[in-house]
């Protein structure tokens, strides 16, 4: 079984050797009882942070960490708060009311709500978290993260794996020599194999746990009222910020029609590697910027070039997760996602990338009609092979935005306006 290289990555599945095992302690907790314990857990397991003083300890991420699971309902981490409902308005308002009382500063009150990608376990989130936690506090800025109680990543690449041994036999393709065309008849074969195994159904459920969060009683509709309030508290202080990396861009889509409805605008958005399709992006993102929830100037959005994508593999899959998505776990064979550059590319002919069902076109024309309106600057496309964490250079990857210092400086330095207060410690997990 291939291994990825470098750091954990979020919004990526992840494969591990047979010594370098995933913790299950998110998968056992039930409410409040297990927390304490999965805490210990999430730390002995944390070997690679275990000597670093620069980040949080796994109790302190859990106290900015908004854990959902099944149908988008709030799962209570927190041992010494009764009930999940006692959790939101812990993490959303009590928590954050606090800090920023405490805070100096130039008076603004910046809160940014940090969606990573939903297939990962919630233990190895926990372990993320740990990381840019601190930076995004040491700059003023108080950071609140969303994860998913999901875990799908194994799950998915070992899916692929048994569809590929049962397409090329049991000791199923091998990993080198292989041609472009064979490589890309394999990936074929792995998209058409994806539309008879469970994989489509488990992407289909994750997008459905997000859609149903922003239902009444759901984890983002009481956020959204946790954040009403603290906006009230602050005396129009406060300045919510949003950043979404791969499927975390369905939350942040959420939350911003969340706030919109509640007359509250978001301050800045940032999309690293967006895996929504473009018909979410346009009743979501587009409606925001076009209500004027969103400044124009102040949505931007980070992608992958086209060759990067594929160049980046997901286990047997030889191309990135966004074309896994987009050719095979989405509705429709080629769906337009809003983290695939040629999703912007004007002059390339529609109906040779994308599905030709008529709404697909007819997303693709309008997406690209309005993003001409948007301020230049809104797309930045990733073209260098490696980025740099601040210890070391890894490959470019769908995984790799919240490893890179300068796209995680680049976030934090528009939720500022301005330069770094305290620089970035480094991004590996």
């Amino acid at each position: 079984m291939a291994v990825m290289p470098g750091p954990y990555r979020w919004g990526v599945p992840v494969l591990h050797t047979e010594t370098q095992k995933p913790t299950r302690a998110g998968l056992l907790c039930r409410g409040n009882l297990p927390a304490a314990i999965s805490i210990l857990r999430f730390d002995r397991a944390s070997n690679s942070l275990a000597k670093r003083t620069d980040v949080w300890k796994s109790d302190k991420a859990y106290q900015h960490t908004l854990v959902t699971g099944n149908n988008g309902l709030i799962i209570n981490r927190l041992p010494q708060l009764e009930d999940a409902a006692d959790a939101v308005k812990y993490l959303g308002y009590e928590q954050p009311l606090k800090w920023f009382k405490k805070q100096a500063g130039d008076g603004k009150w910046r809160l940014a709500i940090y969606a990573h990608g939903g297939l990962n376990s919630e233990a190895d989130s926990i372990q993320r978290i740990r990381v840019p936690g601190p930076n995004f506090q040491n700059n003023g800025i108080y950071p609140l993260f969303i994860t998913w109680k999901s875990g799908w990543s194994e799950i998915l690449a070992n899916m692929l794996e048994d569809a590929l041994k049962g397409i090329f036999g049991a000791a199923g393709l091998p990993q080198q020599g292989l041609g472009d065309a064979f490589i890309e008849a394999s990936d074929r074969a792995l998209e058409s194999a994806c539309r008879y195994i469970a994989a489509r159904g488990l992407w289909s459920e994750m997008k459905e746990n997000v859609e149903r969060s922003a239902d009444a009683g759901g984890g983002l509709s009481a956020l959204g009222k946790q954040i009403n309030a603290l906006a009230e508290a602050s005396g129009g202080k406060l300045e919510v910020h949003m950043i979404g990396h791969s499927t975390g861009s369905f939350v942040t889509g959420r939350l911003l029609s969340e706030l919109s409805n509640r007359q509250l605008n978001t301050a800045s958005c940032t999309l690293f590697a967006p895996a929504c399709d473009l018909n979410f992006a346009l009743r979501h993102y587009r409606t925001a910027l076009d209500k004027g929830n969103l400044a124009n100037a102040q949505f931007k959005i980070h992608t992958l070039s086209d060759s990067l994508e594929l160049d980046d593999t997901v286990g047997p899959y030889r191309k990135s997760l966004l074309y896994l998505v987009s050719r095979a776990l989405e509705r429709a064979h080629k769906t337009p996602l809003l983290g695939m550059e040629i999703a912007f590319a004007s002059n390339e002919p529609i109906e040779e990338l994308w599905n030709k069902d008529r709404s697909i076109i007819e997303d693709v024309k309008e997406w690209r009609k309005f993003y001409e309106t948007l301020a230049q600057g809104t797309l930045t496309v990733l073209k260098d092979k490696q980025v740099n964490t601040g210890t070391r250079l890894i490959s470019s990857s769908h995984g790799s935005f919240d490893n890179s210092q300068v796209h995680i400086r680049d976030a934090i330095e528009r939720i500022l306006a301005g330069g770094l207060i305290v620089p970035l410690t480094p991004l590996d997990y």
